[in-house]
């Protein structure tokens, strides 16, 4: 059964930053237990955490437009005051024997106002490893990126902890392919809309069975 360990928000709502359990960046935490109570004043967001998952089930299932107009627009939604992107950033198991694996999502308004994706990362350890690099699996900044075709293990990390608020170093990683001639298991793709996932646009391709 498929358990998620940890979950990182921030700028949704009044959920200005929260991280729950272990990530891909933090290490020194217990995971999230099968059962997990949350517990808090009124007002305090915890009505807002689950929210937050039905609002990325929504954006898998409709897009990330939709989901956002579903809640009143997405500037009611971004928390109060921030300019910065709405950031989810999941790691889950898909069973106890798996490896884990980290799925990250911004979300801002696009030039014409509309909410978008602005950056999307699937990633999992290599095998064998339950800490240190990690291995990119897909990678999308603004509808273009690239994804590993196959059960190829990724294309390596090499910084040590990339993914910052800004995308400063990653996104320059997500728009330059590798070029390794010793590993073709990657293919560039450009989405034909900005406001819907790669992970699901891409997923649902045969030739992507990781994704």
């Amino acid at each position: 059964m498929a358990r998620i360990e940890g979950v990182s928000i921030s700028n949704y709502r009044v959920l200005k930053s929260v991280t729950l359990g272990n990530l891909f960046n933090i290490q020194d935490v217990e995971p999230l237990t099968p059962i997990t109570a949350v517990i808090g004043k009124n007002g305090v967001g915890k009505s807002c955490l689950l929210d937050a998952f039905g609002f990325l089930a929504d954006c898998l299932k409709s897009g990330v437009e939709e989901a956002c107009d579903a809640r009143n627009g997405f500037e009611r939604i971004r928390s109060q005051g921030s300019d910065d992107p709405i950031w989810f950033s999941v790691c889950y198991r898909e069973d106890s024997n798996a490896l884990p694996i980290t799925y990250w999502l911004s979300i801002d308004l696009d030039d014409a106002g509309r909410p978008s994706v602005f950056s999307e990362v699937l990633h999992q350890r290599g095998r064998g490893q339950e800490s240190g690099q990690s291995f990119f699996i897909l990678g999308n900044v603004e509808g273009r990126g690239w994804a590993w075709k196959g059960n190829a293990q990724g294309q390596r990390i090499d910084e040590e902890n990339p993914f910052q608020s800004d995308l400063d170093a990653f996104t320059d990683q997500i728009k330059s392919p590798p070029t390794d001639e010793k590993n073709k298991e990657w293919e560039v793709f450009e989405l034909e809309d900005s406001r819907t996932l790669a992970i699901t646009t891409i997923g649902a391709l045969k030739q992507h069975p990781r994704i």
